[in-house]
């Protein structure tokens, strides 16, 4: 007999999944050793310094993923962080984020040429999936052409394996992206 395959459901991120989005980010981090990820897409420079810097020390404060998680919160409360969540059996299992140029601060992974009323798109924060992926993908570019606007994808490489990296930029070139920012180690991609 064949597997089911699970029905993805993505969920534009709003005030009543606001909490998956935190959780799923807390359970994310937990199992590798990244932390604070994606957020430099939302925080201006000046704002990661002071979240992460103990200010009566001066020293790097020790818990961060507490402090991710402070973040989001603040973020998600000052409406700074819009895109979509993925959730298979009622579980978030994958974000994008899908804004215009100008929600996002002072992300080095954007170009120039990116205009302020564009709808940049993230690289897609799953557990590996590329089922999920594909689907957030799809929803973003889907989002961006019911406004007709442009689409772009920020290329920030997250240490990924080299497989899921090539299978992600593929799947941004079959939707029809168009790169807006570094691939890995400075390079670009156009």
């Amino acid at each position: 007999m064949k597997e089911k395959i699970p029905y993805i459901d993505i969920r534009y991120l709003n005030a009543s999944n606001a909490g998956d989005y935190v959780r799923f980010f807390e359970e994310k981090e937990s199992t590798g050793s990244e932390f604070g990820i994606g957020l430099a897409y939302y925080m201006t420079s000046n704002e990661i310094s002071q979240s992460v810097i103990n200010p009566q020390t001066n020293d790097l404060f020790y818990d961060h993923r507490l402090l991710c998680t402070a973040a989001r919160v603040r973020l998600l409360a000052e409406q700074r962080i819009e895109g979509f969540l993925a959730y298979i059996d009622g579980k978030p299992v994958g974000f994008i984020g899908c804004a215009q140029r100008s929600l996002y601060a002072e992300t080095p992974y954007i170009s120039d040429e990116v205009k302020e009323d564009d709808i940049v798109v993230t690289i897609p924060t799953t557990f590996g999936d590329l089922r999920v992926a594909e689907a957030l993908l799809r929803r973003a570019a889907n989002f961006a052409m019911e406004d007709g606007r442009r689409a772009w994808v920020s290329l920030a490489y997250h240490g990924e394996p080299e497989e899921e990296w090539d299978a992600l930029l593929t799947l941004c070139r079959n939707i029809g992206f168009s790169f807006a920012g570094q691939k890995r180690d400075g390079e670009t991609d156009e």
